[in-house]
Parts: C-alpha cells; structure tokens; sequence
C-alpha cells in the first residue's frame, strides 16, 4: 500500500478504535499487537500498524526526535501533496508521537540487539568415562564431562566439553555479570 492510501485509511477508522490501538503500541502490549497485525483483516488498522512502524523505524535512527517529526512531515507534505492541517490521518498519529516513546526505545533496543550475534539455546548432555589402570584390567576413576552445545541467532554454534570446576567458573563469572546487571540498573533506570 502507499502511505497516501495508509493515512486515508486511518481518517477512516473510527476514534475509538484509533484510539485503542495506539493504546496497546502505548502499553507495549507486543502480544495483541502481533496478533493485529497478523490476523486482522481490516485495512485501516493494517495502515495504522504500518505508519507506525514507518515513523518508529525514522526515530530509531535518528538522533534528534524532535528534528525527525519535522522531516516526517515535510516528507508527507511532500507525498500525499497536502498541507499538514488537511492530513487528518498523519495529524492524529502525529498527535500520538511522544506517547509512544518507550515503545520506540522497546524497538531501538531490539534493533540493537538483532545487529548481535546473541546466545539463542544451550544443550548440555553429562557423561560418564572410566579412566583404566594401566593394564586396562579394572577401573581406576571416573571423569564427568559435559558436552556443551550453544547456538547463535545467526544458525551457528559451537561446541566444547567441560568439567566440574570449569563449570563452576563459568557459574561464578556469570553470576558476577547478573550482580553488575543489577548494579548498572539501580543506577540508571
């Protein structure tokens, strides 16, 4: 769809229910927005849906929201050919903007994640392995090796095996690295 067709299609939707939808991109709702998204067959709120998304994509990368609405809509001025009173579809979501902050910065930091390579699974399988005596006649001691298997959001992975002390480092570094989480979050959030 154009975005003239998507803003004539969001004049077109009733105020309440303009209204409730902008409601769950507001309360971060990601659930009921997907499942709008994917299901509904109303065009006007598939157009709502879409220029949201074209306006969170234009502030993540931007630097300066406030610069960015100005370019948003000089660039509508410039598309549909109207004056920014006469777009009453860009004027309501427009309207709508500051509200839906944190769900830009929910989106700004899922963008940035995805630009990672980031842990996706982990498979760890214990097992068991006699150690023989030298004439291979009894058993002298057993070792317990876990094979690990971590998988990436890009399809790769690696593989290694680990032993019980090594566990318990990577255990102690990981939970030294929750503790600086917390640290970081009491300090700025």
């Amino acid at each position: 769809m154009s975005i003239n067709t998507d803003l004539k299609n969001i004049e077109n939707l009733p105020l309440d229910k303009f209204n409730s939808i902008m409601e769950l991109f507001i309360k971060k709702d990601k659930d009921k927005i997907f499942h709008l998204k994917e299901f509904s067959e109303d065009n006007n709120v598939q157009s709502l849906i879409r220029m949201i998304e074209f306006a969170s994509v234009n502030f993540i990368e931007s630097d300066n929201f406030d610069r960015e609405v100005k370019n948003m809509d000089e660039f509508i001025q410039y598309v549909t050919g109207k004056e920014l009173s006469e777009n009453k579809g860009w004027s309501l979501l427009r309207n709508k903007f500051k509200k839906l902050v944190p769900f830009i910065l929910d989106e700004k930091v899922t963008k940035l994640q995805e630009k990672l390579v980031t842990y996706e699974s982990i498979e760890v399988i214990t097992n068991i392995r006699p150690v023989f005596d030298i004439n291979k006649e009894s058993v002298n001691t057993l070792i317990f090796p876990s094979s690990v298997l971590i998988k990436t959001n890009e399809g790769t992975s690696i593989s290694f095996e680990i032993y019980e002390n090594q566990i318990k480092e990577v255990i102690d570094k990981l939970n030294t690295s929750l503790r600086k989480i917390k640290t970081l979050r009491e300090s700025y959030e």
